[in-house]
């Protein structure tokens, strides 16, 4: 206590003496490794700011962030936090930063030069501060009382044969562990064991096999079971209950929840320190040219747990500091009751020196005096306007601290009557009530509206008879009030339609006393009249049955604190027995001790949502049906389309092709029986040749409708073919390559992909441009892969909102497959189609070609459906 008040006054006297001149805001940010939530920022956050705006007078603006690398563990979080403070903080000029703990510092110094450049920087961390070269910084370093506390733990129990500590974060900074593993030279017949950076179920499981002579230093403990962060007093309590080692720290915001106590840092010592140094170095000072502080440590206790362990205040070390303390009666009264003796005493005094100077005609002109001005004080500090009416209303005398609040001017109403000088209808109210007013009942009360200088005023006029003939009447000016009491009607009103519209309102539910209160919207959505309930029992019984068990235990679990936040969507059965649906939050406001004290949140009516939400599922289930459906149906098109192709092919190959090659041969041979006659002869050649063009015509059509090389030489050697056809065709360079392509293909996996290829070397001919194309295919035990690309011109796929059919039939040939198509293009940079098609998901559509195939004359009947 003596360093603080130390502090405190040089950090005084500093501000005295260094007050900025210029006028111009401080900017102090403080990044803080822990958020709002943690103890340690009730306790730190509020004293710092009390000081720094001691010690700098004129403008002066803190910011403030929080890290949070006890919770957000991964590697990327602190390049997001980076981006947040380049974003946040830029063109903003900071005279220092504040980094607050080991973490934080850690952040600050890494990207100072990217995100503070030249801004000064003051520290607090467990660990020495060493300025780098050239680094301006300095700061409070607390350092760590963790071998101070274990010796001191162990002077408490010279029996103990076992210590263990406790010390896990997810992000560790490691200062707390170097001081921690220094604990192996206290005794050399102590056993420690370090529970260092395990989960939560793994220590309490230690713990709880401990001997009964252990001690437990208690660091930290932040890593839940499943390594999720918690708060260190979550985990504090968890191992509380698994165990009754006595249990030592360095926290103090932890004293109090289980721990004997130990040596630990001050959070408002080292608050008050680094504001100190923040003052200084904002209003002018080098960070660097100022030597780092060290902190304040503080031997602080529970009374309950010195109580429950035996040990007694002669055994703490000097300057400790008790918490919880049970005081006697005259330790925690001793005050009042010295006052009430001494107040005695002084009655007793006063009453013996009235009783001997009563005669004395002094004495009375003294006490006269005082009442006079006792009387005189009383008037100055009444606001009031005091009138002296007689009961025929004439206005004898008046008293006013500001006469500007009078109606007119007291030549023009002393002497007057009340109803000459007010209004007819106050003046006429204010006559009746002074005739009612007599002696010793109570006032008469009247307000009543005037015009004051063109403003509408309100006015409440308190009448209290002096005797029979005249009344003190006492006016006050409640204009105010009544405004105020107007607009909270007001909001009344607005906020009443705003919840009954809307279907959103608030509740309470108090802990302590099991009250609850609900807003009236609740009880008017579900159309009843009667007040809402008071218990929170009560409301359950309008939850539906099948939701009550869910909704009760998501509450408890909030109240309890097992969870951050009460989130339920549930319904609600309304009085004609129909359900609405609601969805509640809710979250605990904590009491000055950190307990829960309440539950708040809203509800909102979100029935019409839920009906919409089932409409739109119904909907999109029906959609999907219904695209099930159209895919099936063009898989069957595309089937029945290559069996009525294999049928022409196979028409046109077997029979026009041979009747077209017969005839070649007759004209030949016609030609050659009339050699003689050269006319005829040249004649019939060039019908022989037409006819042989034909029939190549015939055959090469034959071909495009139904590969016979596909089903003759399998799928790697019917595109190779395809490619040399390609490029002999149209002058494209076509590179061909296979990969471990399996012996025996499915015809219609082969045909898929065979006419994939087709038809993407036909978009290569036909739009892309481009002089040369790759096609490559590979294969695994359960698919087939093609990919076909090309350099061309491409084309821009956002914009190519209706894909040509070529596009739409291979989208429908590889979805009927089973298999998966992407498409990649971009304006000048080409287009790359690639195909993976499992090989058997496909053995489904084999059974599909051959029944349709089998269909005589091999085509599909007119109106068959899926179902046939």
């Amino acid at each position: 206590m003596h360093r603080l008040v130390l502090a405190w006054c040089l950090l005084l006297g500093f501000a005295a003496v260094a007050r900025p001149q210029d006028g111009a805001a401080r900017r102090i940010l403080v990044v803080h490794q822990y958020s709002m939530d943690m103890p340690f920022r009730t306790a730190f956050d509020p004293a710092f700011q009390r000081a720094l705006r001691s010690a700098i007078s004129g403008p002066l603006e803190i910011y403030s962030e929080a890290l949070e690398t006890y919770r957000f563990s991964d590697a990327s979080h602190g390049a997001l936090m980076e981006r947040y403070f380049r974003e946040k903080y830029k063109g903003l000029k900071l005279d220092v930063v504040v980094a607050v703990y080991d973490t934080a510092l850690q952040f600050v110094r890494a990207h100072h030069d990217e995100l503070f450049p030249g801004v000064p920087v003051v520290g607090l961390t467990t660990k020495p501060i060493a300025p780098a070269l050239g680094e301006d910084i300095t700061g409070v370093s607390t350092g760590s009382a963790t071998e101070e506390t274990a010796r001191l733990a162990h002077a408490f129990h010279p029996k103990a044969t076992h210590l263990f500590v406790v010390e896990g974060a997810l992000q560790n900074s490691g200062a707390l562990q170097e001081a921690a593993q220094r604990l192996l030279e206290i005794d050399p017949q102590l056993a420690v064991t370090y529970l260092t950076d395990r989960p939560l179920n793994e220590v309490t499981a230690a713990l709880h096999a401990a001997p009964p002579d252990s001690i437990v230093l208690y660091l930290r403990q932040m890593i839940g079971p499943n390594w999720e962060p918690i708060d260190q007093r979550h985990g504090l309590n968890q191992i509380k209950a698994v165990t009754n080692l006595p249990m030592y720290g360095t926290s103090q915001m932890l004293v109090g929840g289980g721990l004997v106590g130990g040596y630990v840092s001050s959070v408002e010592g080292n608050a008050l320190r680094v504001a100190g140094l923040a003052a200084r170095v904002a209003l002018g000072a080098s960070a660097g040219s100022i030597a780092p502080e060290g902190g304040v440590l503080v031997p602080l206790f529970d009374s309950r747990e010195l109580k429950a362990r035996g040990i007694a205040d002669r055994q703490l070390p000097p300057g400790s500091r008790i918490l919880f303390r049970e005081t006697s009666f005259w330790q925690a009264y001793r005050v009042y009751v010295m006052g009430a003796l001494a107040l005695f005493a002084a009655q007793a005094c006063l009453i013996a020196a009235l009783l001997l100077q009563r005669r004395r005609r002094r004495t009375a002109e003294v006490a006269l005096r005082d009442s006079e001005n006792r009387n005189r004080a009383t008037l100055l500090a009444i606001p009031d306007l005091m009138f002296l009416v007689s009961k025929a209303g004439i206005l004898l005398d008046y008293y006013a601290t500001n006469t500007e609040n009078l109606f007119t001017s007291p030549e023009r109403f002393i002497g007057k009557r009340v109803d000459e000088v007010l209004p007819a209808e106050p003046g006429k109210t204010l006559m009746r009530e002074l005739a009612l007013a007599t002696p010793g009942s109570d006032p008469r009360v009247v307000r009543y509206p005037l015009t004051l200088n063109g403003d509408e005023r309100a006015f409440e006029a308190r009448l209290v008879a002096c005797d029979d003939e005249r009344v003190l009447t006492i006016v006050r000016d409640i204009t105010k009030e009544r405004r105020a009491y107007a607009e909270v009607l007001l909001s009344r009103q607005r906020y009443a339609l705003a919840t009954g519209a809307c279907g959103v309102g608030v509740w309470d539910w108090n802990l302590e006393t099991l009250d609850f209160y609900i807003d009236p919207a609740f009880m008017t959505i579900l159309g009843y009249d009667g007040p809402g309930p008071t218990r929170f029992e009560q409301l359950l019984d309008y939850v539906h049955p099948s939701d009550r068990a869910r909704t009760e235990a998501s509450a408890r679990a909030c109240a309890e604190q097992r969870s951050d936040t009460y989130v339920e969507e549930h319904r609600m059965v309304s009085k004609g027995g129909h359900v609405r649906w609601f969805q509640c939050r809710g979250s605990v406001v904590a009491d000055d001790r950190g307990l829960p004290s309440r539950v708040v949140g809203t509800f909102w009516d979100i029935t019409e949502r839920k009906e919409t939400d089932a409409a739109l599922h119904e909907s999109a289930m029906e959609l999907q049906s219904r695209h099930a459906e159209i895919q099936d149906l063009a898989g069957r098109l595309i089937v029945a389309q290559e069996a009525e192709r294999r049928r022409i092919a196979r028409d046109l190959h077997d029979d026009l092709s041979q009747r077209l090659a017969l005839l070649t041969i007759d004209v030949d041979l016609l030609a050659r029986d009339h050699r003689t006659d050269g006319l005829g002869t040249e004649r019939l050649d060039k019908i022989s040749k037409r006819a042989a063009d034909i029939a190549s015509d015939v055959h090469a059509l034959s071909h495009q409708l139904h590969p016979t090389k596909l089903e003759a030489l399998g799928l790697v050697s019917a595109i190779q073919s395809l490619c040399r056809d390609v490029s002999r065709q149209h002058g494209v360079s076509v590179e061909f390559k296979h990969d471990r392509m399996p012996s025996q293909i499915p015809p219609d996996v082969a045909l898929c992909l065979y006419r994939i290829a087709q038809e993407s070397l036909r978009n290569v001919v036909k739009h892309s441009g481009a002089a040369r194309a790759m096609v490559r295919m590979a294969s695994s035990p359960d698919e087939l892969r093609l990919h076909v690309a090309d350099p061309g011109c491409g084309f821009d796929m956002t914009k190519n909102a209706h894909p040509g059919l070529g596009l739409v039939s291979m989208r429908e040939r590889v979805n009927f497959a089973g298999g998966d198509i992407v498409v990649h293009s971009e304006p000048g940079r080409g287009t790359r189609i690639g195909v993976r098609v499992p090989i058997a998901a496909a053995r489904s559509s084999e059974s599909a070609m051959d029944s349709l195939t089998a269909i005589a004359p091999g085509r599909l009947p007119a109106g068959r459906s899926k179902s046939a």
